[in-house]
């Protein structure tokens, strides 16, 4: 995209040329200029003073390094590498700390009170579940609000472990804390990976509680592969006739086919994303944690894996195969105002888009 180009020239301009040239000569095959080019990048950034700049840089030079050395991460996806946890850990300080993750959920979740809180039994269905934050988050806002909530059963899919198993507890937890039935089903496996008897044992619960559903994917779908296969999946979510379908997704093309216009686009979205962590309520080392530990992995798994996990999708690219698969795009009600320092939430055609410096770094759609 013209304009993800356009600002990615102007996020720290003189590292960008020549981190170019590096991913220029890596696609006309020459490795030898490369690993020149690459040296020289290096030894450039001993002489800068600017942290931000550092870390940004840093995190490129050492992706395009891994490719030039056929150093690529594996295809897992990076919740699932042997980390003891510190990817979720970062992305669960991020839902707490940085605007955009947190008030994407926020409102999320208000249109999924708004939906039910008339409701006797409340179903969700969480396409990656996670550690189960955003899902524990709605129920505790019910203690703030009015709701007839007697029973609450929540569907999940996480490929996890230990998230699923900290989702549950969490769940549980939240759950007696507030006198409500509960009733779970949780499937250890990735969406692509559901057979037809797990869609079928869903499709059962679902018309089992005779119950409205909430359908949640909260920056879980950009890891569905191949992306071809994104829009047989809708179709199959879609079958189970959804009261409301939330997303929130990462706004970025990293599915393109060369390493150029993917090198563009993620010098776009992290160079505006880690703008927005440097101006967060949180300590310097929470801040270079998170880039460190969560984004990091993510930079070197966009420009250095063979297959990327990391394949996000802009929102008119996800709009156009969720109403390929026969879901209805509806505008959320969002005014243009400011939820951070430097960050700004503003409607778009089709979806709510969080910004920094005017561009979009995460998106919310709401379908039917």
């Amino acid at each position: 995209m013209k304009f993800m180009l356009t600002i990615a020239e102007t996020i720290y301009p003189d590292r960008y040329q020549s981190l170019l040239r590096i991913v220029t000569n890596i696609e006309n095959l020459n490795p030898e200029t490369s690993l020149q080019e690459l040296k020289r990048a290096y030894q450039a950034l001993e002489s800068t003073s600017n942290e931000a700049e550092i870390i940004h840089t840093r995190f490129f030079l050492d992706a395009l390094s891994k490719k030039l050395h056929g150093q690529g991460t594996g295809d897992e996806n990076l919740y699932l590498l042997p980390d003891q946890g510190q990817q979720i850990r970062m992305f669960n300080l991020m839902a707490q700390k940085f605007p955009v993750v947190k008030n994407a959920q926020e409102k999320v979740n208000s249109v999924f009170f708004n939906r039910a809180q008339h409701e006797e039994h409340l179903l969700i269905f969480d396409v990656g579940l996670g550690t189960g934050q955003q899902v524990c988050n709605l129920l505790k806002h019910s203690c703030q609000q009015e709701t007839r909530w007697k029973r609450v059963t929540v569907l999940g899919i996480e490929p996890s472990v230990e998230s699923l198993q900290t989702a549950e507890a969490r769940l549980h937890s939240t759950l007696d804390e507030l006198g409500l039935q509960k009733d779970f089903l949780f499937l250890n496996k990735t969406v692509e990976q559901l057979l037809p008897q797990d869609w079928e044992a869903f499709q059962a619960k679902v018309s089992q509680t005779q119950a409205r559903l909430l359908l949640n994917a909260s920056f879980s779908l950009h890891h569905i592969k191949p992306p071809t296969t994104r829009t047989d999946i809708f179709k199959k979510l879609k079958a189970f006739n959804p009261e409301v379908f939330m997303i929130i997704e990462p706004y970025a093309d990293f599915i393109a086919a060369s390493l150029g216009e993917r090198f563009n686009n993620a010098w776009h979205h992290y160079g505006l994303t880690f703008l927005g962590i440097d101006k967060i309520e949180a300590s310097l080392e929470e801040k270079s944690s998170i880039k460190r530990i969560f984004f990091g992995r993510e930079i070197q798994d966009v420009l250095a894996a063979a297959s990327p996990t990391e394949q996000f999708e802009t929102a008119e690219m996800w709009i156009e195969r969720l109403k390929a698969a026969g879901f209805k795009i509806v505008d959320m009600l969002c005014h243009r105002h400011v939820v951070g320092l430097g960050i700004e939430e503003s409607p778009r055609d089709g979806y709510t888009a969080f910004t920094v410096s005017e561009q979009p770094i995460v998106a919310v759609i709401q379908v039917e």
